[in-house]
């Protein structure tokens, strides 16, 4: 494991778990061995061959959707492909998420307000005329949403850790641009609202 994989560490745990596949049909008892935000490491005491990919249930825990990382003897590796960040995230946050990966500008430039802001060491890279300045205009941000799209091969966000307040959302995040690619980048963004659409956002790490 990589130490950019390891940036959130993960706590020993001893929690009774079940691996749930075959579309709900079929389950296997497991021990969770530890646990962070992005995976867990799995104990298995009987033979099993674990699926490429299932739900990993917890006591008094919503299911969390996992993909298989390794598996050496009994002990199995998972991450999460979507964090309890996200399950429980309100309505505006899946809304900022899904656009932004579709790279769909109509979608984009829906999320923000007409007199936006945008701020992120990105711009720089697809936009370098507004490096200085940032996005400031909703012709800004369709320019960089269609430049984002023409450059990156795809885009996933995987939220770690949400912050909340009527106005204002934290969001710790990984950034995939390429879905085949195990290398992402961490993130950090915040963003200041006016209703459910975006006065102001500013992005730190990728």
């Amino acid at each position: 494991m990589s130490a950019e994989q390891r940036r959130h560490p993960r706590r020993k745990t001893l929690k009774s778990g079940k691996i749930i596949f075959h579309k709900g049909l079929r389950n296997q008892a497991c021990v969770v061995r530890d646990l962070s935000a992005t995976g867990a490491k799995l104990q298995i005491d009987q033979p099993f061959k674990c699926p490429e990919q299932f739900l990993l249930e917890l006591l008094n825990e919503p299911a969390r959707p996992c993909e298989l990382a390794w598996e050496v003897g009994n002990m199995v590796g998972t991450r999460f492909t979507r964090t309890a960040a996200e399950l429980d995230a309100p309505p505006r946050i899946k809304r900022w998420k899904t656009a932004w990966e579709s790279r769909d500008p109509d979608r984009i430039i829906a999320l923000y307000v007409s007199d936006c802001r945008h701020r992120s060491p990105r711009v720089a890279t697809f936009m370098p005329e507004k490096a200085a300045s940032g996005l400031v205009t909703l012709d800004d941000v369709r320019m960089y949403a269609f430049r984002t799209a023409q450059k990156l091969p795809s885009l996933s966000i995987k939220i770690l850790t949400l912050t909340e307040a009527e106005d204002r959302s934290v969001i710790e995040y990984e950034l995939r641009a390429d879905a085949d690619a195990e290398a992402f980048e961490h993130v950090v963004e915040i963003i200041e609202w006016t209703g459910d659409q975006i006065r102001e956002a500013r992005v730190f790490g990728a």
